[in-house]
């Protein structure tokens, strides 16, 4: 009768092996990075965020606006607007009254345009106060309205008035 021996290794041999065979198969794998469409996805998202957050300011004509034609422009500032139809007083587009009222009466307009600047204030810390505003006016409104509101703009330290226009 003949025996067959077989030779098995001790545990920690095993172990060895299977570590060895494990570190193998890991340096087999091999990850790669392209870098091509990346920097083509990059570069497309570039594009849109210039596209889409431009310097420019953005705004709102207020409804029943129509701002008078303009023969030279200039870009647009960030700073609140006043509007003016031929009935209504807004500022930034919450309405304060009507045009006559606020004439006879300019206190609600004064009221709106010290919390603007309060606002202001509480938003740049440490600042000046510039006294910046957008001013809008309907076409048909008439001067004499259009200079009297400018007036208490100015007397509340909004010296500094862009007049906006229809832009060529």
């Amino acid at each position: 009768m003949s025996t067959i021996a077989y030779t098995v290794g001790t545990p920690q041999r095993l172990g060895l092996k299977a570590r060895e065979q494990r570190k193998r198969q890991r340096k087999g794998m091999m990850a790669t990075l392209m870098l091509t469409p990346m920097v083509d996805m990059f570069s497309l998202l570039v594009i849109f965020l210039l596209q889409f957050f431009n310097a420019t300011p953005d705004f709102q004509l207020t409804r029943n606006m129509v701002l008078p034609p303009a023969k030279s422009s200039a870009e647009l500032r960030d700073a609140p607007v006043v509007s003016v139809t031929t009935q209504e007083v807004f500022v930034n587009h919450t309405i304060v009254g009507t045009v006559n009222d606020i004439i006879k009466n300019p206190e609600p307009f004064a009221v709106a345009l010290e919390k603007l600047r309060g606002d202001w204030i509480a938003a740049h810390p440490g600042e000046a106060f510039r006294g910046e505003v957008n001013f809008e006016a309907h076409e048909d409104l008439p001067s004499t309205q259009v200079s009297q509101l400018m007036a208490v703009l100015s007397t509340h330290q909004y010296g500094s008035m862009e007049l906006m226009t229809l832009g060529n």
